[in-house]
């Protein structure tokens, strides 16, 4: 699960989730300092900011799964 992170200015970037399926970085430099990173359209599993906070390292998750349908029939009465 993502975390805040402090990046070495004193800054701080906090990761908001604005639904269950994406995830909204912002960037609080200070009292009423506040920069809207940028979206990730993806449930986040594990985020990392490098402390100058110019790069982040997110690994994200999809569900891909299988349906299956059986007919199932009664033996014998």
């Amino acid at each position: 699960m993502a975390k805040a992170a402090f990046l070495a200015d004193g800054s701080v970037v906090i990761p908001v989730w604005e639904t269950q399926e994406s995830v909204t970085l912002y960037r609080l430099r200070g009292p009423g300092h506040i920069e809207r990173v940028g979206t990730i359209p993806r449930p986040v599993d594990l985020m990392r900011v490098a402390s100058d906070g110019r790069r982040v390292v997110v690994s994200t998750r999809e569900f891909q799964g299988d349906i299956w349908l059986a007919r199932i029939e009664r033996v014998g009465h």
